[in-house]
């Protein structure tokens, strides 16, 4: 008798643990169902987010990147022909400036340069370089004031495929886009920037390429 009370008290047991073990099972089952349909909403959702927000692109060119604006605007067209082309021009000749105003979703502008200090139309920098690039954020700036829409920054030599919807969607999601650059901010910023925005703390951080930029 014995015996047989400590096989039903095993059985019970057995049958317990087993109960608890379902009831674990299951209710991991649920929050698994739960995550997936929460991560499936949330993808959807970032999707949607993408399909309704609008992007214009931006770019600036002069008289030696007048090719690759034209390849690039081509380009733009080809990948993503419902979209905004706003081209700056910082030194086209007029010829050259009626060209790229006859292409498709563009829309031109004369960036004055008489609105800003000297040193960005100046040409005596070491590399020889227009401004060595420092019209660059007023342009965007300039932008983003007079444009209700996101944006994306394209050097002239750059070239899109269908892989630009996942910048766009990073953009949305993390409120911009970067892509880490070689070097440090120390090798790519003027030591006077440094001390005017005292920055020296931070000399030895990567640095982003500037010519691609998602905001």
């Amino acid at each position: 008798m014995v015996l047989k009370s400590q096989n039903k008290n095993n059985m019970k047991n057995t049958n317990n643990y087993l109960a608890r073990v379902n009831s674990k099972f299951e209710y991991f089952i649920l929050n698994l169902k739960t995550l997936f349909i929460f991560i499936t909403t949330y993808i959807k959702s970032l999707f949607l987010n993408l399909k309704n927000s609008k992007f214009i692109y931006v770019t600036a060119v002069d008289f030696d990147y007048f090719e690759p604006c034209l390849r690039l605007i081509d380009n733009l067209n080809k990948y993503d022909g419902n979209s905004k082309i706003v081209i700056y021009d910082i030194g086209l000749s007029e010829k050259q400036n009626m060209q790229i105003r006859e292409k498709p979703n563009v829309e031109f502008h004369k960036f004055i340069f008489n609105d800003y200090p000297k040193f960005m139309s100046a040409k005596e920098l070491p590399d020889n370089k227009l401004g060595n690039y420092s019209w660059k954020a007023p342009i965007v700036y300039e932008v983003i004031q007079n444009y209700d829409e996101n944006i994306i920054w394209l050097d002239t030599a750059c070239l899109i495929n269908k892989k630009i919807k996942l910048i766009k969607l990073l953009t949305i999601v993390n409120g911009c886009f970067f892509v880490k650059a070689t070097g440090n901010i120390n090798q790519w910023t003027h030591p006077k920037t440094l001390d005017l925005m005292d920055a020296d703390h931070l000399k030895k951080y990567s640095c982003v390429m500037s010519g691609v930029i998602g905001i």
